[in-house]
């Protein structure tokens, strides 16, 4: 997923055009999730669909206000008081619920 949101990032902010989202978004679904927004990418949503599929069956994908940086967490299958992390800072690690995974304003994992 990371190396496709690289891809996707447009030297300003992760957004599939020039376009960046000024209010950024946390969802649970991607359904939810709208083109140009990083999610709206078909390689990160089909990672995200693997990740729920495989996991503990839920995620949250966040990006803050602009879209610079952006975060996901997916439960683990194991474990539903934990999940696995990983942002657009390079981050990657086992945290807390889905819920405390993501700091919703900076879009990095806790």
């Amino acid at each position: 997923m990371r190396n496709q949101a690289e891809l996707d990032h447009n030297g300003a902010c992760y957004s599939r055009t020039s376009a960046c989202n000024a209010t950024g978004f946390d969802l649970s679904d991607i359904a939810g999730c709208l083109t140009p927004n990083l999610c709206s990418d078909p390689v990160i949503q089909k990672a995200m669909a693997n990740a729920k599929a495989s996991g503990g069956g839920t995620y949250r994908f966040v990006t803050n206000g602009g879209s610079t940086s952006y975060a996901a967490a997916a439960l683990l299958k194991t474990d539903s008081t934990k999940s696995w992390c990983i942002d657009s800072a390079g981050t990657a690690k086992q945290t807390g619920t889905l819920a405390s995974a993501i700091n919703a304003t900076t879009a990095m994992c806790n």
